[in-house]
């Protein structure tokens, strides 16, 4: 499933191995990082809620 958690990037759910909503960012199974906007950051949190 994916997403668009900021502007600039757009995500695949199943391939995200840590939120961090402190600095609204997300890391991923391979290594690499992405940042989460603002207004999207409590949709993301649902939305992985929902996934488990």
């Amino acid at each position: 499933m994916l997403f668009r958690c900021d502007k600039s990037y757009l995500v695949n759910l199943s391939n995200i191995a840590n939120y961090d909503s402190k600095t609204r960012s997300l890391s991923f199974i391979d290594g690499s990082e992405a940042k989460v906007s603002f207004r999207k950051s409590r949709e993301l949190v649902a939305k992985l809620k929902q996934m488990m």
